[in-house]
């Protein structure tokens, strides 16, 4: 966590002390913690269905950072996948996921918390909290 962009850039600031210490433990497990209390469990034919959304919102939050980090790391000459890094102003990176939207890498996080909430069925709002939160959070 210490080496990570948002510690070296904000410099350990509140909001990250917060979310790694309060936030972070404490939200991320209380799926975990309502599946334990849970008897019933879901069907395969669902639980493929939740991987394969799953791995769809996983690849967009990787991919989405990896093409960021790419830019961040090599400036206005980088290339990500083989394709140059189109930019407006020399600043703003608009090719790729980056084209697409801003901040497509939170649409990849909400959707892979929301596939650990959907384990869960739609009997309680609990563990929906999490996907929620992040998308008012994130938004």
């Amino acid at each position: 966590m210490l080496s990570t962009w948002d510690i070296i850039e904000e410099h350990f600031g509140l909001m990250l002390v917060w979310g790694d210490m309060v936030y972070v433990p404490f939200w991320y497990s209380v799926v975990g913690w309502y599946l334990v209390d849970q008897k019933e469990s879901i069907e395969i034919s669902t639980a493929v269905v939740i991987l394969a959304i799953h791995i769809f919102g996983h690849f967009i939050f990787r991919v989405s950072n990896w093409q960021k980090y790419v830019f961040k790391r090599y400036g206005k000459d980088s290339s990500f996948l083989g394709v140059k890094s189109k930019l407006l102003e020399d600043r703003l990176l608009v090719s790729g996921f980056w084209g697409i939207g801003r901040h497509l890498n939170y649409t990849g996080e909400i959707i892979t918390y929301l596939t650990f909430a959907l384990t869960s069925g739609a009997a309680s709002l609990v563990p929906y909290i999490l996907p929620i939160s992040l998308l008012g959070l994130l938004s």
